[in-house]
């Protein structure tokens, strides 16, 4: 039973957990939906959204029943049963999730809140941050620092209807980066027109001709700097108006009845201008003509007065105010039939000198008569006018015509007792129509197969020219031939042929061809274009329907340039170079050829596929000067070169700079000298020297102009010590690579005199001293000797000594025991100075007393303790019977361990001789050595080891480690400066060893 609720228990659990995991999850695609909502929500500003998990723990108490029997009773034999009740603590954690909003990369908060602005890190004070890391110049500037300003005061003037004037100023001088090399002027126009050219500095105006009339043009000036492109400023103009260059197109002349017809046209193609009349030339074929004008609104005429079955010839022009256009081709057109009633042919005439007159004798009931009026002069009758006298009908009724006396018919086309009934001359075959009739009430009309056209008859079908072939000879050629019309499809003669072309973008050709000649050539056609060329046959009974064949002229080599060819500076090693196609590429572009020529005696061509429009040119030098080319090309061959556009890559820092050198010209100077980078990357602005020696902590900047190649430095320097010189150059991108070099500066004099430890006299004639030894800093050199100079004091003070009368010693140690040329009962002045190579430093002076010493007498020992830890004991002459000999002209000179004495203590020594003074003396060593190491020798109160002779500095590095560590010139010392010393690799092994 425990077990089944503790399994109970258990699935509750999981339920719970699985109760909240599912929460978690409606939170977290809750979360995601919103956050894809808010995201959107802030695209444009630069706000960005991440979800920040918060988790928070609880504690609950779940109650538990746990049901057990028992033993109970006598001897146990019955079995109770008890329930007990628990409580279990148990932890839940629940996970939400809140949106922090933040500013996107590339974005900052300079104001606090959700307010994120573009952040660019390179954009100085004349530049505008419009996207992140994107920096532009404000509107109508340009250059590396946005100072190049456009040409000023533009102006745009139309000086005809084919040429344009263009002047302008130049840039103001605060607006100037560099010098003015010349202008750029382009052209463009909203129907492909496009011109670029340069124009010399000295001008300031620019003439565009053979332009199209009555047209916008826009020209954009720009300033071509040493530096670069300016910003360009335009102006668009119109030209002025002038006639129309063609015709009006369209022109159709139909015949409306038989007294008139009907003309319709669209307007020409070039206008240029505003059309302001019509003018419509009719040619009535019989002498007289006419001139008609139309307002420029109308589209339509109808020209009535005609004569049945009247030629009519007409050609329109049209007009601007300029004047009037050409005329268009010739169309003739004929008025309908109309049929004439004489009856009898015979002809009766009348003279009479009145107006008027009345007939009647001749005439017949039910006859209609023909009558001719004319006008007669001795030179013969003129035109007659006719007029048709119906006959007599009583009987007739409105619907009838009298065609005889009595004699009442139905009008032509209607039948039936009251003509009112059609008659279908399609049906009965009465029509004459040559390939297809249709009947109307009370008439009908005819018409012809497709590619067929109606006559002047009305009723026959003229054909076309057959087998019309139009094929292309060049790119600016076509040849067009045909085969006249079929024999049995004529109706009348051809007197000639008409062709016309036309084209898409405008083309428009129609002319006449000779009956004999059944081909034309068409010539100076645009490459790789459409034409359509139609012909028809003109013959005595009209005109014949157009058959029309279209082809291609073949392809050439472009006639123009690629379009806006750009080329903009991506970084300091490449060039973007962006273009559009040329305007008439006059076929297909196979590949485009950039030509980049590097300024430097070498040049590249680079073949780009047809597709592309930017290229990336890599490879590129620091401010480099590219000059970029770019040709399109065909299958034919390659068209022209655009202008040549002129670019530099960014600037770079610069390399290091070439033979640098540093010398030491004085112990208190440093000559360093360079010569230019082998790589300047750029325009060179300044060099920056930096001497330091970090022991010393001395550090001094300098900053030399571009044109420097070689800086004294003074400032600081102190003798014989190691600094590190860099020296570096910059250009505008910022400091270049730097080099260093470690010098020593030239030795000087000690700076500090030599500190007597000990001085004293051992006997009458011997003389015993003890100093400080100097470390290299106060030495400020190495050590050559010390000298020591001593002379009879015959004053009563110690002066400087006559070098005449006085005596010198030079020692390398630290001590020394004069022994000769010591008079008794004498006072000596002493000095003791440090010499180096530079010469010898300040002297320690000091007055040595008279001492007579007796034969029996002895010295004491002293213990000094030295600077590096060692003991030395400094015996002073032992007693007569066991002092060493030595000659007159030489020194008795104890050597010690490489240390400065500070602190002694005196043993006193006992004479002994033989054997047990030998014994005493190696007991009192044994004495002073245990003493020595119970101190441990351990203070070191001096910052620098003491200088050795060069002779046994070497063997001190190789056996001393801290000498090593300690020493100065570990810091980076050339081993050519250091004359014999370990070199800076030996200090480095014997470093590591130590470490």
């Amino acid at each position: 039973m425990i077990i089944i609720i503790a399994q109970d228990f258990e699935k509750l659990l999981r339920t719970r957990e699985a109760v909240q995991f599912a929460k978690m999850g409606i939170k977290a695609v809750a979360l995601l939906f919103s956050s894809a909502f808010i995201a959107i929500a802030y695209a444009q500003t630069g706000v960005c959204t991440r979800a920040e998990a918060v988790t928070t723990i609880g504690s609950y108490y779940i109650q538990t029943s746990y049901y057990y029997t028992y033993s109970c009773g006598i001897f146990g034999w019955s079995r109770c049963g008890s329930t007990s009740y628990g409580s279990a603590l148990q932890y839940r954690s629940d996970t939400s999730y809140n949106l922090v909003y933040e500013c996107c990369a590339g974005y900052h908060d300079p104001a606090g809140g959700i307010s994120c602005e573009p952040f660019c890190e390179d954009c100085d004070s004349n530049h505008t941050c419009i996207a992140p890391y994107t920096c532009i110049c404000p509107e109508g500037w340009t250059g590396d620092n946005c100072d190049e300003g456009p040409p000023q005061n533009v102006s745009l003037n139309a000086s005809s209807s084919m040429t344009l004037h263009l002047d302008w100023e130049g840039p103001q001088l605060d607006e100037r980066d560099g010098s003015v090399t010349s202008y750029e002027v382009n052209c463009t126009s909203s129907f492909g027109y496009y011109h670029l050219v340069s124009v010399d500095v000295g001008l300031l105006e620019y003439d565009l001709v053979n332009l199209a009339p009555f047209s916008n043009y826009t020209c954009c000036a720009s300033a071509l700097t040493t530096n670069g492109h300016s910003s360009t400023v335009c102006a668009t103009e119109e030209t002025l108006q002038d006639i129309p260059s063609d015709v009006p197109q369209n022109v159709t002349v139909n015949n409306h009845s038989a007294y008139a017809v009907i003309i319709e046209w669209e307007p020409p193609l070039t206008p240029n201008g505003i059309i302001t009349l019509y003018t419509i030339y009719a040619d009535y074929n019989n002498g007289t003509s006419q001139e008609i004008d139309v307002k420029a609104t109308d589209r339509i005429y109808k020209l009535n007065g005609l004569s049945p079955h009247q030629l009519i010839s007409i050609n329109i022009s049209a007009s601007t105010v300029i004047g009037e256009g050409p005329l268009s081709s010739t169309i003739s057109e004929r008025t309908s039939q109309a049929v004439f009633g004489f009856g009898s042919s015979n002809k009766q005439s009348v003279l009479v000198q009145e107006v008027f007159i009345t007939i009647s004798d001749g005439l017949m009931p039910g006859k209609e008569y023909c009558v001719e009026v004319a006008a007669k002069t001795s030179a013969g009758a003129g035109i007659s006018t006719k007029i048709t006298i119906p006959s007599f009908c009583e009987d007739c009724d409105s619907n009838h015509t009298c065609i005889a006396p009595y004699t009442c018919v139905c009008p032509e086309g209607w039948t039936g007792d009251n003509c009112d009934e059609d008659i279908d001359e399609c049906f009965e075959g009465t029509s004459n129509c040559e390939q297809l009739c249709t009947n109307t009430n009370g008439s009908y009309f005819c018409t012809c197969y497709d590619d067929f056209s109606l006559g002047l008859d009305s009723h026959s079908c003229l054909g076309p020219p057959q087998n019309v072939s139009l094929n292309a000879s060049s790119s600016m050629t076509l040849h067009l031939d045909w085969e006249g019309p079929q024999l049995d499809e004529r109706d009348g003669s051809v007197t000639s042929y008409e062709v016309n072309c036309t084209s898409s973008f405008g083309y428009y050709h129609l002319v006449s061809v000779d009956v004999g000649l059944l081909e034309y050539d068409l010539v100076n056609l645009a490459p790789f274009s459409n034409y359509t060329c139609c012909a028809s046959a003109l013959t005595t009974n009209g005109n014949s329907s157009t058959v029309c064949a279209t082809e291609e002229t073949l392809q050439d080599i472009p006639s123009d340039v690629p379009q806006n060819v750009t080329v903009n500076n991506h970084s300091a090693y490449a060039v973007i170079i962006e273009w559009e196609p040329p305007l008439t590429p006059n076929g297909i572009i196979t590949l485009y050829t950039i030509y980049a020529d590097y300024n430097n005696g070498t040049s590249q061509e680079i073949d780009v596929k047809a597709t592309d429009r930017i290229y990336k040119l890599n490879g590129l030098s620091p401010h480099q000067l590219i000059s970029i080319n770019i040709s399109a090309s065909t299958v034919i061959g390659e068209g022209p070169l655009s202008s040549t556009i002129s670019e530099r890559t960014s600037q770079a820092v610069p390399s290091e700079v070439t033979d640098f050198e540093v010398s030491a010209l004085s112990p208190n100077e440093l000559l360093v000298s360079w010569s230019l980078p082998e790589y300047h990357n750029g325009i060179l602005t300044k060099y920056k020297i930096i001497v330091y020696n970090k022991v010393y902590n001395y550090t001094v900047s300098l900053f030399v102009p571009d044109t420097s190649t070689n800086v004294t430095v003074s400032d600081g320097i102190e003798p014989f010590v190691p600094y590190t010189v860099v020296v570096s150059a910059f250009t505008h991108a910022g400091e270049g690579i730097a080099l260093s070099q470690i010098i020593f500066s030239e030795e000087g004099v000690p700076s500090v005199e030599p500190e007597l430890i000990l001085s004293e006299r051992t006997d009458a004639t011997s003389l015993h001293l003890l100093w400080e030894a100097l470390s290299l800093e106060e030495l400020r050199g190495f050590l050559d000797s010390y000298v020591v100079v001593f002379e009879e004091l015959n004053t009563y003070q110690c002066l400087d000594l006559d070098p005449l009368t006085s005596q010198s010693v030079l020692v390398q140690e630290v001590f020394i025991t004069i022994s000769y040329g010591l008079m008794p009962g004498k006072e000596y002045c002493v000095e003791v100075a440090a010499e180096t190579s530079a010469g010898a430093g300040i002297s320690t002076k000091i007055t040595i007393p008279c001492v007579q010493l007796s034969v029996d007498q002895y010295c004491s020992v002293e213990l000094t303790e030295l600077g590096n830890g060692d003991c030395i004991s400094t015996t002073v002459p032992p007693p007569p019977e066991t002092t060493t000999k030595t000659t007159a002209d030489s020194l008795n000179v104890t050597e010690q361990s490489e240390a400065s004495a500070h602190e002694s203590v005196e043993v006193p020594v006992f004479a002994l001789g033989g054997s047990a003074g030998v014994l005493a003396l190696i007991i009192i060593i044994v004495i002073v050595a245990t003493f020595c190491v119970a101190l441990r020798c351990t203070r070191r109160n001096k910052k620098h080891i003491v200088q050795q002779p060069r002779s046994r500095l070497r063997d001190s590095f190789e056996n001393d480690c801290a000498a090593v560590m300690e020493n100065p010139l570990y810091a980076g010392v050339k081993e050519e400066k250091l004359r014999g010393l370990p070199s800076y690799d030996e200090l480095e092994e014997m470093s590591n060893k130590c470490n």
